[in-house]
């Protein structure tokens, strides 16, 4: 009689369309669900767009608040609260990157035997107070994880310090959904309602700092002033999406840049963009990127962004944050033609094909759990 499969524990701020549940779900997805199966601790009242289909795959969700709605010391509450209620959990994989370090802590306290910290992003900016704090909680990482992941060498010494020891694990995609093709592009441009001479700027990702939007927004306004067959498509939602709105909205631009919201379908949505410009200001290693090389896009992402991002694709320019808007443009529009053609191979030998991924991180979780 075959025995129950492995409930792994991933916690994480909310189950919305990003980056890092994006690589979750693409796991989940593909995984042998009946040797594994995931579970998961989110940080929001708020119903995030995936939790239907974890439901469906046999996932449970639990909710806690998070530290900044209750405080450090009502959030520690919480943490052991769970962690003795649901003893069932042998491997907890936290996806917080520094405020992982609270969450093991307290998973180690309450006999949780593997404890894995994974690092999403590199080097980001935070504001005094909140950067003494994350660095408190970053200082327990190395002593309560288990085992150690990161998206990116860079992210990993960020969040582990220069010479730890940490597993990359490369954000694979479904590269086989994403394969250019023409027929669709041109579907998902009608029904867009994108003209023929449009030339399509395209932007996913949560409306947050981090992401830099005004910043991508005065680089539109500048291309359009130059040329008004621009158009930018912002997908993502987040705390400052209504300020963006009345930025474009005073600047006169809204027919020019739409607000697409949360979407199901990236896949087709890329086919239908022209180029994609990504100016974070700090990162790990965008699933994003990874899609929209997976769909022959040509990216214009800032050098903050570490350059394992660039698959070997011929798609993706490096611009310095410190160069003008004009000096930006200048680059966008000497390199925006270009031929769309199926990368698909080049996908999968770059390591980023997630059916390989799945097997690489299924091994993983099978042979910690046997230890």
């Amino acid at each position: 009689m075959k025995s129950d499969p492995i409930r792994i524990l991933h916690v994480v701020s909310i189950m919305n369309m990003g980056g890092i549940e994006n690589f979750i779900m693409n796991i989940y997805r593909n995984i042998d669900r009946t040797n594994i199966q995931f579970d998961f601790l989110v940080h929001h009242e708020e119903k995030g767009i995936f939790e239907d289909e974890i439901e469906q795959l046999g996932g449970k969700i639990y909710r806690i608040p998070f530290v900044t709605k209750v405080g450090h010391f009502k959030y520690i509450k919480y943490l052991n609260e769970f962690f003795k209620n649901h003893r069932e959990y042998e491997i907890v994989h936290s996806h917080f990157n520094t405020i992982s370090g609270l969450i093991l802590k307290s998973a180690k306290e309450n006999g949780v035997k593997i404890r894995i910290a994974h690092s999403h992003i590199a080097y980001p900016k935070y504001r005094f107070l909140e950067n003494i704090y994350k660095k408190y909680a970053q200082s327990f990482i190395n002593k309560v994880s288990t085992q150690k992941f990161a998206c990116s060498k860079l992210a990993g010494e960020w969040l582990y310090g220069k010479g730890s020891k940490f597993e990359v694990i490369n954000n694979g995609v479904v590269a086989r959904k994403y394969i250019y093709n023409e027929e669709k592009r041109q579907n998902i441009r009608k029904l867009l309602k994108i003209e023929k001479n449009d030339l399509v700027l395209g932007h996913i990702g949560r409306f947050d700092e981090q992401k830099n939007h005004k910043f991508l927004i005065k680089v539109f306004e500048y291309l359009y002033k130059k040329n008004q067959n621009y158009k930018l498509f912002l997908v993502g939602d987040g705390k400052l999406r209504k300020e963006l709105e009345e930025e474009v909205k005073n600047l006169g631009l809204v027919n020019n840049v739409i607000f697409l919201g949360i979407r199901k379908d990236i896949p087709d949505l890329l086919q239908a963009f022209d180029l994609f410009v990504f100016p974070s200001i700090s990162e790990g290693l965008p699933v994003t990127l990874v899609e929209a090389q997976a769909a022959s896009l040509k990216c214009f992402i800032s050098n903050s962004i570490t350059n394992e991002i660039d698959l070997g694709c011929n798609l993706i320019s490096f611009i310095d944050l410190k160069i003008s808007i004009e000096e930006w443009t200048k680059v966008i529009v000497n390199n925006e033609k270009y031929e769309r053609q199926n990368l698909f191979n080049i996908i999968q030998k770059s390591g980023y094909d997630i059916e390989q991924n799945v097997k690489d991180i299924e091994k993983m979780y099978l042979e910690m759990f046997l230890k």
